[in-house]
């Protein structure tokens, strides 16, 4: 990351985007605030929101997760190019601080579709289901930068309403990236009718990376069911205990 290309610079973090080593942090804090290039602050802005997520299960200091927050706040709301700003905005996603959704509401009501899909992928972030309906309009954008932020924060936020829509949108939707997240929010929304498509589309395929994809999904489609067994036995769990009122 302190490599003298600023395409050397990118790599290293998208490389790092899953490591969640502190010490990372204040590097990344370094490359959005203090590096020349925009291309590398924009990917430093988002590469920061793993921690911001991180910050809000407490996994990482608490000092540190509202420092995070402060700095991209700064670069959403300052002088900086545009797509640090809305790449900002999507390190924000995760934030649960009370300004975050009158900033992702003013982004997604800008004219700009790529200030739209930056909001939208802050949405699916935010595990806040009172974005459901802007997203659920969104799956149909003629923008394909707004529709692919769309189908995934769709399955982010795990809308059952998208199931339809977008089991419509991958019968004729020719763009591979558009489709693979489809594929994939389906696998986080989950249904019985998910399985079968799913699966139908794995005894189809003939490409082997395509193939170990949908594996991977309907593995994934797997967690999300014993999830949903593990919250309903969860629920029934917290439910009190009926009372005989005649005996009482």
């Amino acid at each position: 990351m302190t490599d003298s290309e600023p395409q050397v610079r990118i790599r290293a973090m998208k490389l790092l985007v899953e490591c969640e080593d502190v010490r990372l942090g204040p590097a990344y804090i370094a490359l959005l605030t203090t590096d020349s290039v925009a291309a590398v602050r924009a990917e430093a802005a988002s590469t920061l929101g793993i921690f911001v997520q991180l910050g809000e299960f407490e996994d990482i200091p608490a000092e540190l997760h509202h420092q995070i927050e402060d700095v991209l706040l700064e670069a959403l709301n300052g002088e900086d190019e545009p797509s640090v700003r809305r790449r900002a905005l999507e390190g924000l996603g995760f934030s649960s601080r009370a300004e975050m959704p009158v900033l992702i509401e003013s982004s997604y009501k800008r004219q700009d579709p790529a200030w739209q899909a930056s909001a939208i992928f802050a949405m699916g972030r935010s595990n806040d289901e009172r974005w459901a309906d802007r997203v659920l309009r969104a799956i149909a954008s003629e923008d394909r930068a707004v529709r692919l932020a769309a189908v995934q924060a769709a399955g982010e936020l795990g809308l059952k309403l998208a199931r339809s829509l977008l089991l419509r949108l991958l019968e004729d939707e020719f763009d591979e990236a558009i489709a693979g997240a489809a594929i994939w929010s389906l696998s986080q929304i989950g249904g019985e009718d998910v399985r079968l498509y799913l699966q139908n589309l794995l005894d189809n395929v003939e490409d082997d990376e395509q193939a170990a994809f949908l594996e991977e999904a309907l593995d994934n489609l797997a967690f999300t069911e014993d999830m949903a067994i593990f919250d309903l036995l969860a629920f029934d769990a917290d439910e009190p205990d009926e009372v005989d009122l005649e005996e009482e």
